[in-house]
């Protein structure tokens, strides 16, 4: 099918490129070409209309393959995050609706509503634990918050910053998080406690991405 689908695009192309020359006065084709290098291909004397059909009706083609195969419907506001869990099976979204979301992949429906933040916008962060049972989201009301993805409870809510959060990442083990903010520090704290275990000072700016080894 892939083939016929680019053969059809070719004859296609063809077709206009056809016409075009027969309906195009043939002076202002010969003007085109006497104006170009004699080895230069036919590609660059035909015009820039016939080339945006060309791109478009193969462009057109790709996109037809893909369809919607479910639509998450629930939040209030606009959706601003989105992740998959690691075994792809759920996934966890961030609204301006204050909210966060887990819903199932296969089936489209919503498992839980992560509530508690009193204030998100566009800069705020999400992640998984390694193992996929466990959530972390950062927030503008400068704390970040721990929950159980299979009951959607929050589990931690970790206190100490002083500015917006803005980035959150889970250790390669799931035992620590690590989170940026806009307070100029970057804070480890413990999954299992919630209590922080060290500050990280030292940047004179804003920090807006955090990483694990």
């Amino acid at each position: 099918m892939k083939y016929f689908y680019t053969t059809l695009v070719t004859v296609t192309a063809l077709s206009i490129l056809l016409t075009t020359f027969h309906t195009h006065s043939m002076g202002s084709l010969v003007h085109k070409q006497a104006s170009t290098s004699k080895n230069q291909p036919l590609l660059y004397t035909v015009p820039k209309e016939i080339w945006r059909s060309i791109v478009f009706l193969a462009l057109k083609d790709e996109l037809d393959k893909f369809r919607c195969s479910t639509l998450l419907q629930g939040h209030t506001n606009a959706v601003t995050l989105v992740k998959f869990s690691p075994d792809g099976k759920t996934i966890l979204t961030q609204s301006l609706d204050k909210t966060a979301r887990l819903w199932d992949v296969s089936t489209g429906q919503q498992l839980h509503i992560l509530k508690g933040h009193s204030d998100w916008s566009s800069f705020s962060s999400i992640a998984f634990s390694p193992d996929g049972k466990t959530v972390l989201t950062g927030s503008d009301d400068k704390t970040a918050r721990l929950w159980d993805v299979s009951t959607g409870q929050q589990l931690h809510i970790l206190r100490g910053h002083i500015d917006w959060i803005h980035c959150v990442v889970f250790s390669t083990d799931g035992k620590t998080v690590l989170t940026g903010s806009w307070d100029k520090t970057a804070r480890l704290w413990d999954v299992f406690t919630g209590q922080q275990l060290h500050i990280l000072r030292g940047h004179t700016n804003y920090i807006t991405s955090v990483a694990c080894s």
